[in-house]
Order: C-alpha cells, then structure tokens, then sequence
C-alpha cells in the first residue's frame, strides 16, 4: 500500500501502456478510486505485454470495475485480482464470461 490514489494512477498509466516488458502491475490497496481505475482501463488495453493485475481492495466500484474488465478481454491474461472492488452482479458475470472464454487465464 503506497497510497498512490487516482492521481498516481493518472502519473502511473503512460508508463503502463508505453511498457514492452511490464507483465505484471500490483496496485493492491493503494486508494486508487474509480478515477483511478478509469485511467488504468486504457493503458491495460494498449499494453503488449501485460498478463497480470491486481487492483483489489481500492473499492472502485462497479462503472470502473466493468471498465477495467472490458480493457482486458481479448488479453491473454493470467491473473487478475479484484477483491474488495465492488464488482456487482455485471462485474461478476464479465468474470464468468471471462474465465469461460480466456484459456490463458489460471487466477481470479
């Protein structure tokens, strides 16, 4: 937990997407917010290299948590961590699409 908030997010998601080696982002309770996880959800889009995230217990709430989903689908990621995001019941049933159709993905 560095408390990074949704500015740091903000500073952090250049760098993400810009990344030829980034594979794995741990933002574990760092209050990233909603705003925080909206300004990931692009540089996950954009990014070549990254597999893994895990952005639990920054209670982002279920608009940021679909967006940060959708930034993912079609990603051969492996691991993704939302606990304590208030996924919902939307969120919950992207997961569920999510592990039936990603072969590459081994944690949730």
């Amino acid at each position: 937990n560095n408390n990074l908030g949704s500015e740091g997010a903000k500073a952090l998601a250049p760098a993400i997407r810009d990344s030829a080696s980034l594979t794995s982002i741990n933002l574990f309770a760092n209050n990233l917010g909603p705003e925080g996880a909206k300004a990931l959800a692009p540089a996950i889009r954009d990014s070549a290299s990254v597999t893994s995230i895990d952005v639990g217990r920054n209670f982002i709430g279920q608009a940021a948590s679909l967006e940060l989903l959708a930034a993912m689908k079609g990603k051969s990621m492996a691991s993704i961590g939302m606990a304590k995001c208030d996924l919902g019941v939307e969120g919950s049933k992207v997961v569920a699409e999510m592990i039936s159709v990603m072969p590459s993905l081994t944690s949730v």
